[in-house]
């Protein structure tokens, strides 16, 4: 069986995440010896390539225990998830330390789709994290190989720059 290719981009998010997770200047109180919780919400870009258990596995070859569920569906953005009572029953079933939240591709790229729409989504999202006791991790995903002409986005990196303002904002 071949493996299936990841992109560079979620393997650098994977270890930026790792490496906040093992940082303990951000790691919440735990009792010692439980496994780290930790919930992904998002759409394709995170259950395609498995990103929870891929991260999951990193994470357990560093020698930490941890638990990964995820509540990712196709094309959904985050106003998806903060109106689905699945997503939010999700977030308050278990005793998460972090909840990580994922954007429609194209939409944190875009200042209008991301102040009428994102941010008020992460708002609610993360009131609803920060009520379970955990805390709130974004994750950028990236910019189009060909950019997004029709949207002022030339190129990758004129995307990826606003992408990156979008989550950064």
């Amino acid at each position: 069986m071949r493996p299936i290719p990841v992109r560079i981009n979620t393997i650098r998010f994977v270890l930026v995440l790792l490496l906040l997770t093992s940082c303990t200047v951000t790691q919440p109180e735990r009792i010692p010896d439980t496994p780290l919780r930790i919930l992904f919400i998002g759409n394709s870009y995170t259950f395609y390539y498995g990103l929870p258990g891929l991260f999951a596995e990193l994470v357990r070859s560093g020698g930490r225990d941890i638990e990964v569920e995820m509540a990712a569906e196709a094309g959904w953005t985050l106003s998806d998830h903060a109106a689905a009572e699945g997503t939010q029953a999700i977030i308050q079933s278990e005793d998460w330390d972090y909840v990580v939240l994922q954007e429609q591709s194209i939409i944190p790229s875009l200042p209008e789709e991301r102040t009428l729409t994102m941010y008020p989504a992460v708002k609610m999202l993360d009131e609803m994290i920060q009520d379970v006791g955990a805390d709130t991790v974004l994750l950028m995903t990236w910019g189009r190989r060909d950019g997004l002409p029709a949207e002022g986005h030339p190129d990758y990196d004129a995307m990826q720059a606003q992408l990156y303002t979008g989550y950064t904002d």
